[in-house]
This record gives C-alpha cells, sequence and structure tokens, in this order.
C-alpha cells in the first residue's frame, strides 16, 4: 500500500473496498431480518401445535370420562 499512497490506483482499490464492504453489510442486514422473521414464524407454529395438542388431549380427556 506504500507504493499506492495517494495514487489514482489506491483510492480506486479503497472505493472498490468500500462498495463490497457496503454489500456485504447489506446482506448482513438482510439476512439477520430473514432470520429473525422466520424465527418469529417458528415461535408462532410452535404456539399454534402446542394449543392444538391441548385441545386433542382435552377432547380424549371429555371422550374417555363420558364413555
Amino acid at each position: 500500500m506504500k507504493a499506492l499512497k495517494g495514487s489514482t490506483e489506491e483510492k480506486a482499490l479503497l472505493q472498490r473496498y468500500t462498495r463490497q464492504l457496503d454489500s456485504q453489510e447489506d446482506r448482513l442486514n438482510t439476512l439477520t431480518k430473514e432470520i429473525s422473521d422466520v424465527q418469529e414464524k417458528q415461535t408462532r407454529a410452535q404456539q399454534q401445535l402446542d394449543r392444538m395438542v391441548r385441545e386433542i388431549t382435552l377432547d380424549e380427556h371429555f371422550q374417555r370420562s363420558s364413555e
């Protein structure tokens, strides 16, 4: 880098690195959001499954009680 110090090539290289870092940061932010969305969907699906299991258990309990 010392040989490039202050040169046009150094400026071009720094711009390239900056663009790459910006792109990687954008992708990281997108992935973080996607992970968060999937985790929220998983939580809701798990809650719904838990409710369904409780309802099945209650239905079975009531059916056995009435026999």
